[in-house]
């Protein structure tokens, strides 16, 4: 399979991307210098969303291959990996990538309401892929993910028009990064 050379963004940028590190006239900590240096592959519809935010956009064209080849940590995509995919990435690791739901688009403030009310599904979720389980970076993958899916990351997705995600799907990518017990016996799907 052959594309185009690909650019990797780290995870800073991407969130200083979509203003993640936050503005405001109270005097915050710097939860984004605590945060290790993860690269994040992020294709081309998601990054025309964050353009609109920031100048320093950085695309890949196969967000899948920069996290197979291990060019990328984490890679967010708008579509769920192919069989063939993960099963590439499979006979190449040994596992299949942690898959969790990050965030998703959605088009007026009504729908986002409906779907962080539970009320509707989400009908454009971007997934959040990574080789977690076979890292040697899992500890800082961890990190990441945590801050992610915490209320503070999840805020500041919502502020750029992205949707904060129901309690049910953050609980569900906690247990994914093993930031907290599954909730249900048996843990999740």
């Amino acid at each position: 399979m052959t594309f185009t050379p690909k650019l990797v963004v780290t995870l800073s940028v991407l969130v200083s991307l979509i203003g993640l590190a936050g503005c405001s006239s109270e005097p915050k900590k710097d939860t984004m210098a605590s945060l290790p240096k993860v690269s994040v592959a992020v294709p081309t519809d998601q990054a025309d969303k964050l353009q609109q935010l920031n100048d320093m956009v950085v695309v890949v064209d196969s967000p899948s291959q920069a996290l197979l080849n291990g060019d990328a940590q984490f890679a967010i995509s708008g579509e769920k990996w192919s069989d063939s995919t993960m099963g590439e990435f499979l006979l190449r690791y040994g596992h299949r990538p942690v898959m969790t739901i990050i965030t998703a688009q959605v088009n007026n403030q009504a729908e986002r309401d409906a779907v962080v009310d539970g009320r509707m599904t989400l009908k454009r979720p971007w997934y959040l892929y990574s080789n977690f389980k076979g890292s040697a970076e899992a500890e800082s993958l961890q990190q990441v993910a945590a801050w992610l899916y915490s209320e503070e990351g999840q805020e500041k997705l919502a502020e750029h028009g992205l949707v904060r995600l129901p309690e049910p799907l953050l609980n569900r990518g906690r247990v994914k990064y093993n930031l907290q017990d599954p909730l249900y016996k048996g843990g999740y799907r």
